[in-house]
């Protein structure tokens, strides 16, 4: 039965409404929610002293179960004429004090301060179909007649789906007038939308300055967020909204493999302080006996590849062989008792997207790591970056790491941290080499080097990108005897390097400039270099590209570090980043490579997006096969790199 009008503006029509309810019949047509949904939070503001007008009834229950719980004073209004009749029929014996009548809420001839409540639930959503001139002219007089009959102290209670031109016009209607308090409240429905349902609360006080009042996410009584501006009270509401349809589009359908976007949610009380992420994850497999779960990850590893990544979370989702598990994120500046007080501030969110098939009073497993919540502590925290100390495994094992806040995910500078015994604080760690980026440069160029018969070269190497200084430390304990050059944009990147990640700049030179125009300079003074090193951030964090910055892969650039490279042995060294599933970006970087090198390798680590790419004019290049140039499907490493890293020397 097709109950929808074929153009938007017949909602305002009483034929079509006389029409709509003479194809419903004697069945209540109910918008959004039931009486059971609703009772909460029209108990709260309805009570049974109220003289109460519920605009656009319809042939909806929601009048005589108000009736019904006490509360008689309700006059019912609605544009047909033949619901009217059939609802006042309908409820004459049992309940003599309602009233039914029919009138245009647009033009109301009721008395000015006449009721305590005007409720409305669906009319304004079907009359405010779109922001036309008209349409906006007939809301504004629906609004202008609620103002005029309600009584001070009174309340006006919208149930809305809120879209965003609704939410926008209304609450601009009222906030603008400064006599009403503003209340908004997300309704628990049974019915299934992709929008939450919600129920303005407007209360008709004058107010000196205008308070608005949010409770969102089914949230408890007490917990309220409170605002004085506007925007900042709508954009709260706007994320309950986004994070209600990821939930509802995500459970509509369960699909091997498929993740809900990062959920974020916010600290008791503080819409601007973020104290949770989660990521719920179907695995490829279901699991009869085992449906849903919750995981708890540990601080300091949220960035690690089996809790960031997908493929990482479904190893950990085909271990513990659950269906779907939702990963939850302790953020790094928010404190934690333990386990239980992290489920019990979280189960309520988890169960919003379990399966439907679960009962209401599902017991959802809780699954953690052997480190529980962990630990990290922030040591600097700039309004571009954080330095943070992280406690990361079974055996006290702490890691400082360098992060940006434009960049949050991802990791720019670590290094191990050890007790230094005589002062009995932590300081960077760099006597071994790790099966990451850092460890596979140096390593790799060790066995250039080796295979070269220049076990300890001397010559001018070159990193553009010192960051936090890590790879530089690296390098200078693993070839003491090169004179190193370290470029960096930012001056406070090498103040950072001193501080936090031990850079002892007596090693090497530390410049600070545009890298590009460094490169284009020492062309022009003929400079020669054994080894460049570019380890540059792609500082754009909507580009799937990560690193090096797109402008490091120009031509000209390119041209630049083949000319400063000495002929024998000179190498180039590439850090390559992409969360790009397409491959574009490597291959549009292989294709500039070797059109400026004849000779390219390549190490792709596999618990992360990075890959080193080596690249020389000379045929000494011996970090990768024994092929002159390697295809770009056929870039590989041939001996074992855990055996390498633990034969590499660093001195201490």
């Amino acid at each position: 039965m097709n109950l929808l009008p074929k153009a938007a503006d017949e909602f305002r029509s009483r034929d079509y409404w006389d029409q709509f309810f003479d194809k419903v019949g004697g069945e209540a047509f109910e918008w959004y929610s039931d009486f059971i949904d609703l009772a909460d939070v029209l108990c709260k503001y309805i009570k049974p002293r109220d003289e109460v007008l519920i605009i656009g009834c319809g042939n909806s229950t929601l009048s005589s179960d108000l009736y019904d719980t006490g509360i008689e004073h309700i006059t019912n209004v609605d544009l047909s004429d033949n619901v009217i009749k059939k609802m006042k029929k309908q409820n004459d014996k049992r309940r003599p004090n309602m009233k039914w009548l029919q009138m245009d809420a647009r033009q109301m001839t009721f008395e000015d301060n006449q009721f305590s409540v005007v409720l409305d639930k669906g009319t304004i959503d079907a009359l405010m179909s779109n922001k036309s001139e008209q349409v906006l002219s007939d809301i504004d007089q629906i609004l202008g007649q609620i103002d005029r009959v309600l009584r001070l102290t009174g309340r006006f209670i919208c149930i809305t789906l809120a879209q965003k031109h609704i939410l926008d016009h209304i609450s601009q209607y009222f906030f603008d007038s400064k006599s009403w308090l503003l209340r908004y409240h997300h309704i628990q429905t049974s019915k299934a939308f992709a929008l939450p349902v919600l129920a303005f609360v407007f209360t008709k006080i004058p107010m000196k300055n205008p308070l608005i009042e949010l409770q969102l996410y089914n949230s408890a009584e007490n917990n309220w967020l409170r605002y004085h501006d506007l925007p900042e009270a709508i954009s709260a509401i706007q994320q309950c909204q986004m994070t209600c349809f990821k939930k509802y589009d995500f459970k509509q359908k369960f699909t091997p493999g498929r993740e809900t976007p990062i959920v974020d949610l916010y600290a008791e009380g503080n819409q601007a302080k973020r104290r949770y992420q989660m990521i719920v994850v179907n695995s490829l497999t279901k699991y009869r006996n085992k449906p849903f779960a919750a995981f708890i990850v540990p601080k300091s590893r949220n960035l690690d590849w089996l809790y960031s990544t997908p493929a990482g979370r479904q190893q950990i989702i085909s271990n513990a062989t659950y269906t779907t598990i939702a990963f939850i994120y302790l953020q790094p500046d928010e404190d934690y008792r333990d386990l239980e007080q992290v489920k019990s501030e979280m189960t309520n969110a988890v169960l919003d997207f379990k399966p439907a098939n679960l009962p209401e009073n599902v017991q959802i497993p809780f699954l953690s790591s052997s480190e529980g919540i962990g630990q990290v502590k922030v040591c600097e925290h700039s309004s571009s970056f954080i330095i943070e100390d992280c406690l990361c495994g079974n055996e006290n094992e702490w890691k400082r790491r360098l992060r940006f806040d434009a960049s949050p995910n991802l990791i720019q500078s670590e290094i191990d941290l050890t007790l230094d015994k005589k002062t009995n604080a932590l300081v960077p760690d760099y006597s071994i080499l790790e099966n990451d980026y850092h460890g596979i440069i140096v390593a790799c160029l060790k066995t250039h080097f080796l295979a070269t018969k220049k076990v300890e070269p001397n010559g001018n190497w070159l990193l553009v990108g010192l960051g936090g200084g890590v790879l530089t430390m690296k390098l200078m304990r693993a070839f003491p005897k090169i004179h190193l050059t370290g470029v960096d944009i930012d001056s406070e990147m090498i103040r950072i390097a001193k501080t936090w990640f031990g850079l002892d700049d007596t090693l090497s030179t530390c410049v600070v400039a545009d890298g590009i125009q460094f490169l284009q300079r020492q062309v022009e003074e003929k400079v020669k270099y054994d080894v460049i090193i570019f380890d540059v951030n792609n500082n754009d964090s909507q580009s799937p590209l990560r690193c090096p910055h797109p402008a490091f892969l120009d031509n000209s650039v390119l041209e630049n570090v083949k000319c400063l490279l000495s002929t024998q042995p000179g190498v180039f060294v590439l850090n390559f980043a992409s969360r790009d599933d397409t491959n574009h970006d490597r291959e549009d970087c292989l294709k500039r490579l070797t059109t400026n090198f004849h000779h390219l390798s390549s190490v792709k680590l596999d618990d992360d997006i990075n890959e080193i790419m080596f690249a020389s004019e000379d045929n000494t290049l011996n970090v990768a096969t024994n092929n002159k140039k390697l295809s770009q499907q056929n870039l590989s490493f041939n001996f074992d790199l855990e055996e390498l890293l633990s034969k590499v020397k660093i001195e201490k």
